[in-house]
């Protein structure tokens, strides 16, 4: 299963900015290393990629979620539809 989203973070923000290179290794080496069997069977591996990238360089193209400094609401953006979590 191969999956790939922006980390979106403030380009101004430097905490932000961090927070995107943490997750992007967190991530990565946490779902790269699952393999789970399906219903039938079958081997499903992951293939996880975070790209961290600064807001005015985003491609709207692209999955995203969005890294800020602070508490709040997690938020995922596919393709722009917010969907909270």
């Amino acid at each position: 299963m191969n999956v790939t989203v922006q980390a979106v973070y403030a380009p101004t923000d430097e905490t932000a900015a961090e927070a995107a290179q943490e997750f992007k290794k967190n991530a990565e080496s946490y779902w790269n290393a699952q393999q789970l069997m399906g219903p039938d069977g079958e081997e499903i591996t992951f293939n996880v990629s975070v790209i961290p990238v600064a807001a005015d360089q985003v491609d709207n193209s692209q999955d995203k979620m969005m890294i800020v400094n602070g508490s709040g609401v997690a938020r995922v953006n596919l393709h722009g539809a917010a969907r909270p979590q």
